[in-house]
């Protein structure tokens, strides 16, 4: 009977391990890679509603996203055959950080571009690019398809952007000085009322330096470091869509993540479930960092009693089958190989059910040149890595595709 089928799978899952399969029929045997004339990343991968996977990323020092179907094969009509591009001047090089996609299509990447002033490149500069659901470059957006920040006052060290529930933006990014967080509309149109209201609640005359944002029910999440001497404080506050503190969030309107006598903290990504719990992921004084938190910004203790073994860090999280879903590199030393793996976590911690142990080498990907950035799941449960494999000192834009499979 129906029950006792279900009863039958129950035992069977109890005692069996699940694995993470490569998909042989995406693309090549299961893999997508661009080619190799010029050097390429894929930082970021979105699924479309059509199940299309688009990546983000860079060519050759310019902007880029590929468009790749549900079979692995470029979408010829999307930008040039597939792939749409933003020439840059090779003089005025860029360094890409973060990307979104918003409900049309249109995609959005974030960096640091080399300014020139009479001529003369001189500093450097936060950049939004941004493309159309069509893989066009937006001319209309900042008048040539890229919209600075003008932080011009050193370095720019992180850019950062996301979507907001009232359809605008929020772009971050860090200069030697301090954070610029400004509001964008989709016509790329800057507001800085978000950066005054919240420097009202910081102050100025601390040094503070962004580390991630992220969208939270109606308004986002500031990750942040702070300099209370000797020590630097790895900080998270909630705000408002128009910048105002949320006190009740946290403690006192803080999540406190850890300290250092160094800024050697690094927030890869920073993930909200569909039950708005925040994971954090990154690293803290040259440790992996993997937290997470409830709605209200509470920790879960059950999950951050939890070790990496032997990894260096998760580059990328996502939500399937009520459980997260993790990719990042692990150290050699347990057979599981100096190479990119994939990790599966619940409220408790490292979820067993995955090769007995909660994590695995990513299958068929044996080679330690392969390096995963972002993950992304389908409708369909299918699972999307996208990254670069790295040979004979270049880098070469990769998507991997992978299933979940009982044995």
């Amino acid at each position: 009977n129906p029950g006792g089928y279900l009863s039958l799978y129950n035992q069977i899952d109890a005692i069996a391990a699940e694995r993470f399969i490569l998909d042989k029929n995406f693309a090549n045997n299961g893999e997508f890679k661009a080619q190799t004339s010029e050097t390429s990343e894929g930082l970021r991968i979105f699924i479309d509603a059509n199940g299309n996977a688009l990546v983000a990323g860079q060519i050759n020092g310019d902007p880029v996203v590929w468009k790749l179907d549900s079979t692995g094969k470029l979408v010829s009509n999307y930008g040039q055959s597939g792939i749409a591009r933003h020439p840059i001047s090779v003089d005025t090089p860029a360094v890409f950080k973060d990307a979104v996609i918003d409900s049309n299509g249109n995609v959005y990447i974030t960096g640091q571009l080399r300014i020139a002033s009479s001529g003369v490149l001189s500093t450097w500069d936060a950049v939004v690019w941004k493309f159309t659901a069509t893989g066009a470059v937006d001319s209309t957006f900042g008048g040539d398809g890229q919209v600075e920040l003008n932080v011009i006052s050193g370095n720019i060290a992180d850019t950062y952007i996301i979507s907001l529930s009232d359809g605008n933006f929020l772009v971050g990014s860090n200069s030697v000085v301090n954070f610029s967080v400004k509001k964008m509309t989709p016509a790329g149109i800057l507001d800085t009322a978000i950066d005054t209201s919240m420097r009202s609640v910081l102050g100025t005359s601390t040094l503070y330096l962004l580390k991630g944002l992220i969208q939270h029910g109606d308004g986002f999440i500031f990750f942040y470091t702070e300099l209370i001497s000797p020590n630097f404080l790895y900080r998270a506050r909630k705000y408002s869509s128009v910048g105002v503190a949320d006190t009740n969030f946290g403690t006192g309107g803080i999540i406190e993540i850890g300290n250092s006598s160094s800024q050697s903290a690094n927030f890869f990504i920073n993930f909200v479930s569909p039950g708005s719990e925040i994971m954090i992921s990154g690293e803290l004084a040259g440790m992996p960092l993997l937290k997470l938190y409830n709605s209200l910004g509470s920790g879960v203790a059950s999950f951050n009693s939890i070790a990496l073994p032997n990894f260096s860090r998760v580059d990328g999280i996502t939500y399937l089958n009520n459980r997260y879903l993790g990719v990042g590199r692990y150290g050699s030393g347990t057979g599981q190989g100096n190479s990119y793996s994939m990790l599966r976590f619940t409220q408790n911690g490292f979820d067993t059910s995955l090769n007995g142990i909660g994590y695995m080498a990513a299958p068929n990907v044996t080679d330690a040149s392969n390096w995963p950035w972002s993950v992304a799941v389908d409708r369909n449960g299918n699972i999307y890595v996208s990254g670069y494999q790295a040979i004979s000192g270049n880098r070469y834009m990769k998507v991997w595709r992978f299933y979940e499979s009982l044995l």
